[in-house]
């Protein structure tokens, strides 16, 4: 099985990738706030779904979101995974998951997070994005790069793959507000993407890593 790119990040950058479990219960206000955490509990025929790819690290996971705006070639959401396999964890997947900010067309895919804490006695701060092509619906050429500071000393890294196969996972999201937003979708000048959120990858990554602490990450 290919490696991931973000799996891949995470494995050489645990110390960022900690920074942002701690961080998430400020996103996942977001969540609560788009109402995706109680309209998913109670899964019926009336709530609409989307066909999305989602770089996530098991088919099982399942998917709630709200639109926030809808664009000519693209659509922003906010999303929450809302259940998974228990060998996800509940930070991932779960009514307390955080939130993420997903950008998704025919042909893209943009996820990002920028965040700060303070953690083993340093300030510790990230940033973290993955874009894709999207190609058709069977396969995604994906770059992560991962980057910040910890104290005064700077890092970043990052890495691109190909998700096709068993590596390449599409999911019926469940829409729960927004929906009428892609009646009238509009030209998003600017050039609208993904703002600060959390990506679907690092939050699976964290139940992987632990609290491997940033000692070993400066070493």
């Amino acid at each position: 099985m290919a490696a991931n790119a973000l799996s891949a990040l995470g494995a050489a950058q645990p110390a960022f990738f900690e920074a942002f479990q701690h961080d998430a219960p400020l996103a996942g206000r977001a969540a609560r706030l788009a109402g995706i955490r109680n309209a998913v509990v109670a899964r019926n025929e009336s709530v609409p779904t989307v066909n999305l790819f989602i770089d996530a690290m098991n088919p099982r996971q399942e998917y709630g979101a709200s639109i926030v705006d809808a664009c000519q070639d693209h659509t922003i959401y906010a999303i929450q995974c809302t259940s998974g396999p228990p060998s996800v964890g509940s930070a991932t997947c779960g009514p307390n998951a955080p939130t993420l900010t997903l950008t998704e067309g025919p042909a893209t895919y943009v996820i990002s997070t920028a965040t700060s804490t303070r953690t083993g006695g340093y300030d510790v701060k990230a940033t973290l994005q993955e874009s894709c092509e999207l190609r058709g619906t069977t396969e995604a050429v994906c770059s992560a790069t991962l980057g910040g500071s910890v104290d005064k000393t700077i890092t970043s890294a990052s890495t691109t793959s190909t998700l096709a196969g068993t590596d390449y996972h599409r999911f019926d999201v469940a829409i729960t507000g927004g929906a009428e937003k892609t009646a009238n979708p509009t030209a998003c000048a600017g050039g609208k993407s993904a703002a600060a959120g959390l990506s679907a990858k690092s939050v699976a990554i964290w139940g992987l890593l632990g609290a491997l602490g940033v000692v070993g990450f400066l070493a």
